[in-house]
């Protein structure tokens, strides 16, 4: 898992050539962000269609502002340099690799059109 920084963000995640990227921002007090690492490391070694990051929200707290973080863990999933989806808080592996492959099967378009600019995306999608 790759650190990210404050000045290496735009190059890293919204220009990168990777499509799929998965950006775990984490703080380094945080128990679940502890226990969540290795997890995420192993199942980012079992897949290759996505690029996982770390991002220390208290040494970039501007980006952690721009992407409307509150807690930690949170993940941000972007597709194409656009962000498609979030989670805050813990989640499996197995649920959080559903919602990276559903961002990997976005196109271009798809993916600025699903863009998250705040918190969710609106209107709510409710499971019958």
């Amino acid at each position: 898992m790759k650190e990210v920084t404050a000045d290496s963000f735009e190059n890293d995640i919204i220009n990168s050539d990777a499509q799929t990227i998965v950006l775990f921002m984490r703080a380094p007090w945080c128990s679940s962000c502890k226990a969540m690492a290795p997890r995420l490391e192993r199942m980012a070694g079992e897949h290759d269609d996505f690029q996982l990051f770390s991002l220390n929200v208290e040494k970039a707290p501007q980006l952690a502002r721009r992407f409307k973080v509150m807690g930690v863990p949170t993940f941000l999933i972007f597709r194409h340099g656009t962000l498609v989806d979030r989670k805050t808080g813990e989640i499996s592996v197995e649920r959080l690799y559903k919602k990276i492959s559903a961002a990997a099967g976005l196109d271009a378009e798809t993916a600025k059109k699903n863009e998250i600019k705040g918190f969710f995306r609106w209107p709510f999608k409710r499971k019958a």
